[in-house]
């Protein structure tokens, strides 16, 4: 009889603990659905149009061809939403749609502002007819033509942008070493450089060995008088063991051997 007892209280107190440990995992359950739907309503709350709606729109960075005003205007056209709806790919997509934008950064600055900075291209020489060449050798299109002046100008075949870049700024670091600047410089679909200095010598500059050639070239062109590099005309590198010079208003060609 006493078993029995000590049985039936054992099951009670099983029970008990049994009940208070559902009453536990319901409460759990209770509070999370309430914090889930909380959450959900306050994500939904956030994401209103007028719900803390911007106010601020800062445009930062340095521009020669850019205008921070038509930035702004762009901007303010695509960032519908508040603080927290705005769509900021949209954003960044619509202000990199500008032609003389290079790169854009966005940030939220809380409670109601957009932080816009923005990188400008920068134009390292025209190519073709209607497109510029930045630093890396990438190609970009000012819709409105405005192209600075002075700027050289480069062409090759189609998807040779960078390769005519890269042979440019190696060429224009060469010849400064004796004061000529690069005005025109062309790569053909043979891979054979023509070249035009800003004091008009036309340069053929071959397709093979174009760095050394021309080094040897600049070895020579160090050694003459002032007034003999003025009247230099032409330079034809494309010769094995030496190059070809002519001169303002003679017809002679001199073969410079190595």
């Amino acid at each position: 009889m006493a078993t029995t007892r000590k049985i039936g209280r054992q099951k009670a107190v099983e029970q008990a603990a049994r009940q208070r440990r559902m009453s536990r995992w319901t409460g759990l359950a209770l509070l999370f659905l309430v914090v889930g739907v909380s959450t959900h309503f306050a994500v939904q709350w956030l994401q209103q149009p007028t719900t803390l709606p911007l106010q601020r729109i800062a445009i930062d960075g340095e521009f020669k061809n850019l205008q921070p005003a038509e930035l702004q205007s762009v901007v303010m056209k695509t960032a519908q939403g508040g603080f927290f709806a705005v769509d900021m790919e949209a954003v960044r997509r619509a202000v990199e749609r500008q032609a003389w934008v290079d790169r854009v950064s966005i940030r939220r600055i809380w409670p109601d502002a957009l932080h816009v900075e923005v990188i400008e291209q920068v134009p390292l020489a025209r190519w073709g007819k209607d497109a510029l060449l930045n630093l890396r050798g990438e190609l970009f299109r000012p819709g409105d033509g405005s192209y600075p002046a002075g700027l050289p100008h480069l062409n090759g075949p189609e998807g040779a942008a960078q390769e005519v870049s890269s042979r440019y700024r190696q060429i224009r670091d060469d010849l400064v070493q004796i004061g000529l600047q690069i005005d025109k410089l062309q790569m053909d679909q043979r891979h054979a450089w023509v070249m035009v200095t800003e004091s008009g010598v036309w340069f053929e500059l071959g397709s093979q060995d174009v760095e050394r050639r021309l080094n040897r070239f600049i070895n020579l062109y160090r050694q003459l008088h002032e007034g003999v590099q003025r009247r230099l005309r032409s330079v034809d590198l494309r010769y094995t063991n030496g190059f070809a010079l002519r001169w303002q208003q003679t017809r002679a060609v001199a073969g410079m051997g190595v």
